[in-house]
């Protein structure tokens, strides 16, 4: 019975697994949980089977409801609507605030909704305002809940579902709501306001008081991104993410020094045991802590085992870690099924465990000289960041890419430099900002003086990544999976310091063995990023690889997006790409060098290719500082210059000239075509109708490609007929959102190439277009996991214009639907 409790929780756990994986109908697992609780009531030798059939079914049915109400009413095509709803919660992180609305009712009886939207309230702060348990009107737009889809990209319509959300909206306009009723209930957010003034308070004092407001108040979008990408690379970015570990941090030390104390009391030491009185000032300091900081899922588990620990102690029950660590898993399951998915949860269990289950150091006589007790504390210290590196190595690079086989020795200076210097410093300035954020005088300075301390702090982290060998997007294969669960279990069962100290870096590193999962077409390929309204495409040989553009990166309205991060080093490490031979950055549009800094921090990079007067233009200004940071080498390119080889890639600039080059930014773009196995690759940047007509007449029959990047996005200023026919491609891919507020692909470009008998994919609508270039092209789109790639022929059926050879290229689902329409009549 002692087991009873984390068999319980496994269950449920596996049970919220399949509900998360559709296996059966939400009835279907309410059927299972009744019939298999009146099996145990009935018979009582049955009744442990029966509570973990139970334990099971409940954790399916949770999650199948809410996958099952998500679905049920999809949006095919964003819409504008009136809605009345209940705000649900109220979240905040780094992509800004966004409310949960539930029992969501549209004015029009007409319109059909899910019950549940995610509305993202960046750029309404009074809509951030409300309090859960209010019921509004508002006018919306909603969206389908439809991610990117991309190699090593997540499924964001699964990941809402799990929480009852079927679709994103934003406002309309941002005052344009009205409170229909409100209430009070009883929030687990009570010092939001009082953390929200306190954050803006400390990020006054610079890139310091961001991370004392991470570290505090648990503000971790108060950071940068350049100390951010530090923290990653050091594998710290737990640190700066309030979760089980900082509750830990604050309950020891709490504890240590209120017994400390105590002892020293006489009257409390008459009174009875003071160890009761320290548990009870370190839980009650744990519990606001808890509170102060937003009381996260991860925060949540490490709180209801501190809670049952410290029950414990008080009634002296023994409590078996076993039964503590099941009572916590099934806390935060049942409050939240959906945190049982998240990283910070998952990562606050897998070290947990590691510390609880792990093996113990061999016994031996206390030392007696101070310089060898020092020198056990550091061993402890170091075993233990040891054996947490290495458990929550594998959930590290499967969430996030980062490999760092060094994490652990960072963790062994960082961990305790953070629990009794960083944190204590960071509560105390949390407290004070949101207690007098108009502060002057001495306080103002203490808080200067704090925030210089920690921007020490980030710039030893920012000075040692540079020189810290780590991956980042990583995307693990199986061979590097399992080989890190096997190390990373070797190496808590340990009990020998040495032997832990050696196999954590190992089990750090495994997740970077090995390929990563296959996809399809193996290279030499060329794929095209679904980034929304930007440009990011991989050129991949046998030997090398190359970037052009990354992608955009914002700040608005409290949102943070950037598509170098989210999207293009996640899809470079599910390519297998470790370094990159050349970056293209094609002209200084946001949405095309946006996402590039982010890559150049991350990976290897050889060069970066730039339009010529990029080093006098403001907006390369960061890209060039990030290139020049990293030692990549960079070149204003411009037409008639040598090729650039590469491995089995040869990049051509064909434009712009080195003088007399447009001043339009996008007909001055960077214009590169690729060659490689015996393929050539145009991409022409966001040239206009001017920019394609100059460059016909500077390159003439030498635009001729296989496969065409279409200018502008499909814009209709671009892609003119002569230069489609110039190009003549066997496949174009544009690079646009499905559901754009600028309508591209433009209707007028979607007829130039059908007259050209062009066949063409649109990442909007097909997910990542990903071409095998040998030994024949081959197409295939991330929308539809399940169609197979199809093959197209270079040869004379791709140049006929005739009925025939548009049937056999890729067609756009309208068509094809068409054509099963066309056939079901014949029939």
């Amino acid at each position: 019975m002692r087991l009873l409790l984390p068999a319980l929780a496994l269950a449920h756990a596996l049970g919220l697994a399949a509900g998360d994986r559709a296996l059966a109908t939400a009835e279907l697992w309410l059927w299972l949980a009744l019939h298999a609780a009146a099996l145990g009531s009935a018979w009582r030798r049955a009744r442990v089977a029966a509570a973990l059939a139970v334990a099971f079914a409940a954790g399916a049915l949770a999650l199948a409801a809410r996958g099952e109400a998500a679905r049920g009413a999809a949006l095919a095509a964003p819409l504008e609507a009136v809605v009345e709803a209940r705000v649900g919660a109220v979240l905040r992180g780094a992509g800004g605030p966004t409310l949960e609305l539930r029992e969501v009712a549209p004015v029009d009886a007409a319109v059909r909704l899910p019950p549940g939207l995610l509305l993202h309230a960046g750029e309404a702060p009074a809509l951030a305002s409300l309090t859960p348990g209010s019921y509004v009107r508002l006018a919306l737009r909603i969206a389908p809940a439809r991610g990117r889809r991309n190699p090593g990209g997540a499924d964001r319509a699964r990941a809402l579902a799990r929480r009852g959300l079927g679709a994103t909206a934003t406002p309309l306009h941002p005052e344009l709501h009205a409170m229909l009723r409100a209430s009070a209930p009883i929030s687990l957010d009570p010092f939001g306001e009082f953390r929200r003034r306190g954050a803006r308070r400390l990020a006054e004092e610079g890139a310091g008081g961001g991370l004392l407001a991470a570290l505090g108040l648990g503000e971790a979008a108060a950071l940068g991104p350049a100390p951010r990408a530090a923290l990653a690379r050091l594998g710290l970015s737990h640190l700066v993410a309030v979760s089980g570990l900082h509750l830990w941090l604050v309950a020891a030390p709490l504890y240590v020094g209120a017994a400390a104390l105590a002892r020293r009391s006489a009257a409390l030491a008459a009174r009875g045991d003071t160890r009761r009185a320290a548990l009870g000032l370190a839980l009650g300091g744990s519990v606001l802590y808890a509170l102060l900081t937003g009381l996260a899922p991860p925060v949540q588990r490490a709180l209801a085992f501190l809670v049952l620990l410290v029950l414990a102690q008080l009634v002296r029950r023994p409590l078996a870690p076993a039964s503590g660590f099941g009572a916590a898993a099934l806390a935060v399951a049942l409050a939240e099924p959906s945190a049982v998915f998240a990283p910070g949860v998952q990562l606050s269990f897998a070290a947990t465990a590691a510390l609880v289950f792990g093996g113990a150091a061999p016994a031996g006589p206390e030392p007696r000289r101070a310089s060898a007790r020092w020198l056990a504390g550091l061993a402890g210290v170091l075993r233990t960041s040891a054996s947490a590196t290495a458990a929550t190595a594998p959930l590290v690079a499967l969430h996030f890419g980062i490999v760092s086989p060094l994490g652990w020795l960072a963790n062994g200076v960082a961990v305790p430099l953070t629990s009794l210097v960083l944190l204590p410093v960071a509560f105390a300035c949390g407290l004070a900002a949101g207690a007098f954020p108009a502060a002057e005088g001495a306080l103002a300075a203490a808080l200067g003086a704090a925030a210089r301390l920690a921007a020490l702090a980030l710039d030893a982290c920012v000075a040692l990544a540079a020189h810290v060998p780590a991956s980042l997007g990583v995307v693990p294969g199986a061979l590097g999976c399992a080989a890190s669960c096997a190390l990373a279990l070797a190496c808590i069962r340990a009990r020998r310091t040495a032997l832990r100290l050696a196999l954590a870096p190992l089990a750090a590193a495994a997740p970077a063995w090995g390929p990563p999962p296959p996809l399809e077409p193996p290279p030499p390929r060329v794929v095209f990023l679904d980034v929304g309204q930007g440009d990011a495409a991989i050129v991949q040989g046998r030997s090398a690889a190359l970037l052009i553009d990354g992608g955009t990166a914002f700040v608005a309205g409290g949102r943070r997006f950037d598509a170098g991060e989210r999207v293009v080093l996640p899809a470079l490490g599910a390519l297998g790409v470790r370094r990159l031979a050349l970056v293209v950055a094609t002209h200084a549009d946001l949405d095309h060098r946006g996402g590039l800094a982010a890559v150049l921090r991350a990976l290897p990079v050889a060069r970066l290719w730039v339009p010529p007067g990029a080093r006098t233009d403001p907006a390369f200004a960061e890209l060039l500082g990030v290139a020049a940071a990293r030692g990549v080498a960079v070149s204003e390119r411009a037409a008639g210059e040598a090729p650039l080889r590469a491995g089995d890639l040869a990049i051509e600039a064909l434009w712009p000239p080195r003088v007399g080059a447009p001043p339009e930014r996008n007909d001055a773009s960077l214009v590169v075509r690729v060659g490689l196995a015996g393929r050539t690759l145009l991409f022409p940047g966001d040239l206009e109708q001017a920019g394609e007509l100059r460059l016909l007449a500077a390159s003439g029959a030498a635009l001729r490609a296989d496969v065409l990047k279409l200018a502008h996005h499909g814009s209709r200023t671009s892609s003119t007929p002569a230069f489609v026919a110039a190009a003549a491609p066997a496949l174009a891919v544009v690079s646009a959102p499905l559901h754009g507020r600028f309508g591209m692909p433009h209707a007028e470009v979607r007829a130039r190439l059908a007259a050209a008998g062009v066949p063409w994919r649109w990442t909007g609508r097909d997910g990542a277009v990903v071409v095998g270039l040998a030994p024949a092209l081959r197409v295939r789109g991330f929308a539809s996991e399940r169609r197979r790639a199809r093959r197209l022929d270079r040869g004379g059926a791709l140049r006929r214009r005739g009925a025939s050879a548009r049937r056999a290229t890729c067609r756009p689902a309208p068509c094809r639907a068409r054509r099963s329409r066309a056939g079901a009549r014949r029939g």
